[in-house]
């Protein structure tokens, strides 16, 4: 599953946190879009649950940023190829 994460960053420790982080092998990050200030991010992860990429972002920024999560409707994503949708690479 693809979730999405939008981050406002509260602290710019957020991205010294980020760069030092080694993300394990069952989450996958896709792409992390900021903002040019640097206060906002929209990140794309792949997971087998939401729970699981929250658990590991919250522990890693929870303290630098307010993170909204919310699961993508694959079937309603544009960008996405057909093989992608529904497809869990964990």
């Amino acid at each position: 599953m693809y979730i999405i994460i939008q981050h406002e960053i509260t602290n710019p420790t957020f991205w010294e946190a980020v760069e030092k982080t080694e993300i394990p092998s069952h989450l996958k990050l896709h792409q992390s879009l900021p903002n040019e200030a640097g206060t906002k991010t929209v990140c794309l992860w792949e997971a087998a649950t939401l729970d699981a990429v929250r658990e590991f972002v919250e522990k890693v920024v929870g303290e630098f940023s307010n993170n909204v999560y919310y699961a993508v409707d694959a079937e309603k994503a544009l960008g996405l190829s057909a093989t992608d949708r529904g497809r869990v690479v964990v």
